[in-house]
């Protein structure tokens, strides 16, 4: 499943352009799944614990075990594309950085909510109903912490 994934995001870059027609370099090194996934993990972390954590509704969306999700990481890391699209750079504006705050961000929350309803770390663990392999990637552990409420919970 995630070589499948890796391999559509691949080719989705590939022809990812910006507006002006040149390549958009935040959005095609977003890609988690390939040898820099610990890298773009540890930024999303980095960038979740500084700007995320603001919204407390977005962090108790998250489940502990969010690096596990694949989709979970997608939908970060475009909401995190979203935002500096929106805050930083020459095309940064108030209105994008409305529409991140009314409908990007909520949005996420909305599926973060339906979707991770009831999981938990243990359900990755061997033979665990969505056994996969560990993520230890810098400052996920204190977003887990931050996502169960600061009851201690680990990736």
């Amino acid at each position: 499943m995630l070589p499948e994934l890796a391999d559509r995001i691949a080719a989705a870059a590939e022809f990812r352009t910006a507006p002006d027609g040149q390549a958009d370099e935040e959005i095609l090194s977003a890609s988690w799944l390939a040898d820099p996934r610990r890298e773009t993990l540890s930024g999303l972390c980095e960038w979740l614990g500084q700007i995320l954590i603001h919204y407390p509704d977005t962090v108790r969306a998250l489940s502990p075990c969010w690096p596990r999700h694949p989709w979970i990481v997608e939908e970060l890391v475009a909401l995190q594309a979203a935002w500096r699209e929106a805050y930083e750079g020459e095309r940064a504006s108030g209105t994008k950085a409305v529409d991140w705050h009314d409908r990007l961000r909520p949005g996420v929350v909305a599926r973060l909510r339906v979707h991770t309803a009831g999981c938990s770390p243990e359900a990755h663990r061997p033979g665990g109903r969505l056994d996969s392999e560990s993520s230890d990637v810098p400052g996920a552990a204190e977003i887990a912490r931050l996502a169960s409420g600061g009851r201690g919970a680990s990736v």
